[in-house]
């Protein structure tokens, strides 16, 4: 099991397939291990937003299409191998 998992399991049921089919629907293949990554950063989203109210999106899936699925769609404007995404808030790496 991965260190990340009980983050990824803390999850609700919702969240995994959202994911899976918005990037489904968006054209975008990414690898398990990615996968796994996306999931933990949105179980490590949801936790801390109760604590520190990070977002105004309080439901898990919610936070799949607003944090998450709105970013692959721009990656085709980008040109570099890596660039960071400003003004998300949370820095999410492209």
């Amino acid at each position: 099991m991965s260190r990340l998992q009980p983050l990824v399991n803390s999850l609700p049921n919702g969240v995994a397939p959202r994911l899976d089919q918005g990037l489904s629907a968006l054209g975008v293949v990414i690898s398990a291990e990615q996968r796994e990554q996306l999931l933990g950063l949105l179980a490590l989203l949801h936790k801390w937003n109760r604590a520190y109210n990070l977002t105004a999106v309080r439901d898990a899936e919610e936070m799949v299409s607003r944090h998450v699925l709105d970013t692959p769609p721009l990656l085709p404007t980008f040109t570099a191998q890596r660039c960071w995404m400003w003004g998300q808030g949370l820095g999410y790496p492209a």
